[in-house]
């Protein structure tokens, strides 16, 4: 009995001895590395948070990024508008120099001149690129916006802009499609910028003297307000409960 019990106490020390040196390389292991948890059978349940957390941090840094891109292109869309803006208001000025009777024919025929090559850059303007070298103007379209069909200008475009997510429940709307800048509707129908100036330059080149000014004013006044004071860009987001500007 003395020996089988001596044996036990020696079996018994040699274990905790065992045990305590495996604790101290579990500690030096941590101090080494930084972590408390080296496997997920130390702490199942702080692994199970570290997980969720890591994926968290994920997702917003996923979302940091969408809501930088988003805020880059609109800050493009509000540069491209500007210099709609100056084209506008460029083009009001010359119809009406167009409209003066002492102008003679080939005087008004210079002025369509002009009037079509600001058709030109206008349709440049609105291919512009995002942030990413896709439309800027061209909903979710890869390519170009508007295209020159030989007659007019056309919008092959998307429908509209997709939303893009910056946070749980929270998406942002990261710029405008063409016909939103372009489109407006007259006394006679539907109808776009690109149709005004191309009718514009075409009747000047006839020397035909105007006799109404070729941009609706209501249109052409938001364009000369937005040159004086461009507003300043701010993106408006939609979440779950309402939208915020």
């Amino acid at each position: 009995m003395i020996n089988l019990s001596t044996g036990a106490f020696y079996e018994r020390s040699t274990s905790q001895i065992g045990g305590l040196r495996a604790q101290a390389e579990t500690l030096q292991q941590q101090i080494g590395t930084g972590e408390r948890l080296q496997r997920s059978s130390d702490d199942p349940v702080a692994a199970a948070r570290l997980r969720m957390l890591a994926r968290t941090d994920r997702i917003s840094q996923v979302d940091t990024r969408n809501s930088e891109l988003a805020e880059a292109n609109l800050a493009l869309t509000d540069e491209t508008l500007g210099s709609i803006a100056d084209l506008v208001v460029r083009v009001r000025e010359l119809a009406v120099q167009a409209a003066s009777t002492t102008l003679n024919d080939d005087q008004r025929a210079t002025i369509g001149t002009e009037i079509a090559s600001l058709r030109e850059n206008l349709v440049l303007l609105a291919n512009s690129r995002n942030i990413s070298g896709h439309a800027l103007l061209g909903g979710q379209t890869a390519g170009q916006a508007y295209t020159d069909n030989g007659t007019g200008i056309d919008y092959v475009g998307s429908g509209g802009v997709t939303p893009v997510e910056i946070g749980e429940g929270q998406t942002v709307v990261p710029g405008l499609t063409g016909p939103d800048v372009f489109n407006f509707d007259t006394a006679n129908g539907p109808s776009d910028l690109f149709a005004v100036l191309s009718n514009l330059a075409a009747a000047l080149a006839t020397g035909e003297p105007m006799r109404s000014a070729p941009v609706p004013p209501r249109w052409a006044n938001s364009m000369r307000a937005w040159k004086r004071s461009p507003p300043r860009r701010r993106l408006s987001v939609r979440g779950s409960t309402g939208s915020i500007s």
